[in-house]
C-alpha cells in the first residue's frame, strides 16, 4: 500500500510531471492517520482532529534517523547534479542546513514544524519553496541563492530574516504571506524581485537592500512597518494598488500604515499609484532618476521630500503629469514649498516635451532664469541689480560727450534710479529734462535714449512682479 501523498509539479522544474511519495519504504512502516496511510516523511504531526500523530511522539533516534536520510539524499543529489526531491516532507523539530552546499531542490508543500536555518548556504540551482509553510522562524542569512528562488504562496508564521542574501537569479515571493517580521536587510536582488499580493503582517524591512533589476510589489500589503532605508532600486519598481472597496471598506493592500525611504536610490521608474499613507512617509535623501508616480495616492501631511535637485527626470513623457499630482497633492496638504517645487518641477518637464509651442518654451525658460519658477525670491532682485548696472552703462556711453571727453555718470545713475521709480517717465512732457542732462545737445539721440529706457522699465517691472510674487507664494497662509 503507496504513501497517500500525491502532487503536480511546479515551476522552476519540470520533472516529474505529477508526484506520488518519492521514498522508497515498506508498506510496515507506514503510519496511520485520517484512515490513510503515510510514510514517515510526509507523515502530519496533527490529524483532522488537532490530535498529535505518531510521528509528534518521535525519540531521538527516530528523529536521528528521519535527518540522516535527509543528508544522505542532499549528498546523493550533488554527487549526481540530479534534483533533491523533498516535496511535502514534513519536517518534525528544529531544521539546520546551516553552511552546506544545497543542489536543484523541492520544498514544494513543505511543513517546517519548528525554527529552519538556512543561514550561509548555497543553493547552487533552483530552490522552491512554493506553499511550503514556515510554523516558526525562518533564517536565511547571508544565503546565496543561484538559480531561481521559488517562495510563491509560502507562509512564514514566525519571523522570517534574509539579511544579507543574495539572489542571483529571480526572486519569487507572489501571494506570500508573512504573519511575523520580515527582514532583507542588506539583501541583494540581481535579478527581479516579486512580492505581488505578498502580506506582511508584521514589520517589513529592506533597509541597505540592493535591487539591480525591476522589482514589484503590486497590491502588496503592509500591515506593519516597511523600511526602505538606503534601498537602491536600480530598475523599474511598482507599489501600485488597484484601489478597489469591497463593502465600502477599503482593502488593506491599499494602506502604507507606515513608511520610510529614508535615502533610497530609485534607478528607474517607481510606481504608488492608489496608495494610502496613513502616517508621515519619509523621502528624505531620495534620488529619484525617473519622476514618480503617486497618481490616486493620499499623503499624509507628515510627508517627506528630498530637495528638487533630487529628482533628475524633467524629460520623459510622463513627468509633468507625475509632478502635477504631487504639486495638486501638496496643495491640498498646504505644503507650500513642497507646492512650489513640484509646480516647478512640472513646468520643466513641460517645456521638455516636443508638443510644447516653442513661444511658451522661451517663457518658461527665463521664468526658471528669473525667478527659479517662483522659488526663488532673491534670484529677481539680483537680476535687477544686474540689469540696472547694465543700463546705466549704457545710458553713460549715450551721454559721452567726445569733444570734452565727458562722462555723465551721475546723470546715467540718476536717470536709471529713475526708471525704477518713475517707470516710463522719460516720454512724459518733463522727461526731456533728465533726457538733457544726459544728452545735452544730441537730440539725435532722444528717441533712442526714449527706447531704452523704456527697456529697462519693462524688464523691472518684471522682476519686480517676480519678486513679489515669489514673497507671497513662500509665505502667504492658507
Amino acid at each position: 500500500m503507496p504513501c497517500a501523498f500525491h502532487a503536480m509539479h511546479v515551476v522552476p522544474f519540470s520533472e516529474p510531471d505529477s508526484l506520488d511519495c518519492q521514498f522508497s519504504v515498506s508498506d510496515s512502516s507506514l503510519i496511520k492517520v485520517d484512515q490513510k496511510m503515510w510514510c514517515a516523511y510526509h507523515c502530519p504531526m496533527l490529524d483532522q482532529t488537532g490530535r498529535p500523530t505518531k510521528k509528534a511522539t518521535w525519540n531521538e533516534r527516530e528523529h536521528r534517523s528521519f535527518r540522516e536520510e535527509i543528508e544522505r539524499l542532499q549528498k546523493h543529489a550533488i554527487e549526481r547534479s540530479s534534483l533533491l526531491n523533498l516535496t511535502g516532507v514534513v519536517f518534525p523539530g528544529k531544521v539546520e542546513f546551516r553552511n552546506v552546499e544545497i543542489p536543484a531542490v523541492s520544498f514544494y508543500q513543505v511543513t517546517f514544524t519548528d525554527h529552519v536555518w538556512f543561514s550561509g548556504s548555497t543553493f547552487t540551482s533552483n530552490a522552491t519553496f512554493e506553499a511550503a509553510t514556515f510554523i516558526d522562524g525562518a533564517r536565511f542569512n547571508e544565503t546565496i541563492f543561484n538559480g531561481h528562488a521559488w517562495f510563491k504562496e509560502t507562509t512564514f508564521n514566525g519571523d522570517a530574516s534574509f539579511e544579507g542574501t543574495t539572489f542571483k537569479r529571480l526572486a519569487w515571493f507572489e501571494e506570500t504571506t508573512f504573519n511575523g517580521d520580515a527582514s532583507f536587510q542588506a539583501a541583494t536582488f540581481i535579478a527581479c524581485a516579486r512580492f505581488d499580493e505578498t502580506i506582511f503582517k508584521g514589520h517589513a524591512r529592506f533597509d541597505k537592500t540592493t535591487f539591480t533589476r525591476q522589482a514589484s510589489f503590486d497590491e502588496t500589503t503592509f500591515n506593519g512597518e516597511a523600511w526602505f532605508e538606503e534601498t537602491t532600486f536600480n530598475g523599474d519598481v511598482s507599489f501600485p494598488s488597484s484601489g478597489n472597496t469591497y463593502g465600502g471598506e477599503e482593502v488593506k493592500a491599499k494602506v502604507f500604515p507606515c513608511a520610510n525611504f529614508q535615502g533610497a536610490f530609485f534607478g528607474g521608474s517607481v510606481s504608488f499609484v492608489n496608495r494610502r499613507f496613513l502616517q508621515p512617509t519619509v523621502f528624505r535623501h531620495c534620488v529619484f532618476e525617473r519622476a514618480p508616480e503617486f497618481h490616486g495616492c493620499t499623503l499624509h501631511q507628515g510627508t517627506v521630500f528630498p530637495p528638487r535637485q533630487n529628482f533628475k527626470d524633467v524629460t520623459s513623457e510622463g513627468a509633468a503629469q507625475a509632478y502635477r499630482t504631487l504639486k495638486l497633492a501638496m496643495e491640498q496638504t498646504r505644503s507650500r514649498q513642497e507646492e512650489a517645487m513640484f509646480f516647478a518641477l512640472e513646468q520643466a518637464s513641460h517645456r521638455a516635451q516636443k508638443t510644447t509651442p516653442w513661444s511658451i518654451q522661451i517663457l518658461s525658460f527665463l521664468y526658471e532664469k528669473a525667478a527659479n519658477y517662483g522659488e526663488s525670491f532673491l534670484r529677481p532682485l539680483g537680476w535687477l541689480a544686474m540689469t540696472t548696472f547694465i543700463f546705466i552703462i549704457l545710458y553713460c556711453v549715450f551721454s559721452y560727450d567726445p569733444t570734452n571727453k565727458i562722462w555723465h555718470l551721475m546723470e546715467s545713475v540718476q536717470f536709471a534710479m529713475e526708471q525704477l521709480v518713475r517707470p516710463f517717465s522719460a516720454w512724459l512732457p518733463n522727461g526731456g529734462i533728465a533726457i538733457k542732462a544726459i544728452l545735452g545737445n544730441k537730440s539725435s539721440a532722444v528717441l533712442g535714449l526714449q527706447i531704452l529706457s523704456t527697456a529697462q522699465a519693462l524688464v523691472s517691472l518684471s522682476l519686480i512682479t517676480l519678486f513679489i510674487l515669489a514673497v507671497r507664494r513662500r509665505f502667504r497662509l492658507g
